[in-house]
């Protein structure tokens, strides 16, 4: 599996790069339901086993967001995903947004446009959780 994923990245890498021409230009449409969502990532179901199949952790796609009648282009990257009978549920992490998207989304969830200050904080404005990694076991 790790080596499957590892050339995925790798051919990714390489057709970004230029290095090598994309011998697959065929792009596929799914539309999806929104499960759950944050300023920076959001979880979607789908029941396609084809999907499954592709969508490996790790892997980049486009996400084609529309909220309230307005596009937003984001690139996002799958770092989570499992099963459930029926259905296969992706959670993905936003890596490229415009900034004015950003700020739309964000006073779309939040209902108050982003501050500087929200940078150190955890989703919705709570502070981090505590990160322990001493060897002791509760």
């Amino acid at each position: 599996m790790l080596v499957w994923q590892f050339s995925q990245v790798l051919a990714n890498a390489l057709e970004r790069s230029g290095y090598v021409a994309s011998g697959n230009t065929d792009r596929r449409r799914y539309d999806a339901p929104v499960v759950d969502m944050s300023a920076s990532g959001l979880l979607f179901r789908h029941p396609s086993q084809e999907l499954a199949g592709e969508l490996l952790v790790n892997t980049d796609l486009q996400i084609n967001l529309v909220v309230e009648g307005r596009d937003i282009a984001i690139m996002g990257r799958v770092r989570r995903k499992y099963t459930e009978p029926g259905e296969v549920y992706y959670g993905v992490q936003f890596a490229e947004i415009d900034a004015e998207d950003f700020k739309y989304l964000f006073e779309y969830l939040y209902g108050r446009p982003p501050r500087e200050e929200d940078d150190a904080l955890w989703e919705g404005g709570a502070p981090p959780p505590r990160v322990d990694f001493s060897e002791e076991q509760p």
